[in-house]
């Protein structure tokens, strides 16, 4: 009988910028600090201001 396949379970990140620019600083420490094939997955979204309130919210919302 045919052994079933194992899934392979990933953690992942999610990190919420306020706007562009913080955005763009995640993107680049992701691509310093994360390695690829470590079996972690790190998604970078974009609030698009509006303040610290609204970030939060954006992120416990998820990211509608």
């Amino acid at each position: 009988m045919r052994q079933p396949m194992r899934r392979r379970v990933a953690r992942t990140v999610l990190v919420v910028g306020e706007g562009d620019a913080e955005v763009m600083f995640l993107q680049q420490l992701m691509s310093l600090f994360v390695v690829r094939g470590s079996g972690v997955v790190v998604t970078i979204k974009n609030a698009r201001g509006k303040g610290a309130a609204h970030v939060v919210d954006f992120a416990v919302s998820g990211c509608e």
